[in-house]
């Protein structure tokens, strides 16, 4: 927990998003373990260690989801930009300086 305090104080890396990310991920790894904890030990009631054992699966699938759907969410915008026109037409640049020259 200690650095996951320092690292949110010193925000270590450039970006934000990546800071959130790391963030994110950190804490989800102390949960998992946390949760890994529980199942060990021969002392624990079945009820426990099936409780922990789905909590580490929804763990598991709730980073998944959201790591999936943060990516989505980043990169479908640049993939399904539309652009406004269909081609792009141009002239050359020296043809264009002496028709201005000429229209002077």
């Amino acid at each position: 927990l200690v650095w996951l305090v320092v690292q949110l104080v010193n925000l270590p890396w450039r970006f934000a998003i990546l800071n959130k990310f790391d963030a994110y991920t950190s804490t989800m790894q102390i949960l998992v373990l946390h949760v890994f904890a529980i199942l060990g030990g021969n002392s624990r009631s079945e009820d426990v260690r099936a409780t922990a054992g789905s909590a580490v699966v929804v763990l598991f699938a709730t980073v998944l989801f959201s790591l999936v759907s943060g990516c989505v969410k980043i990169m479908a915008p640049r993939l399904l930009r539309h652009k406004s026109f269909l081609f792009f037409l141009s002239h050359h640049k020296g043809s264009a300086g002496l028709f201005a020259r000429q229209l002077k």
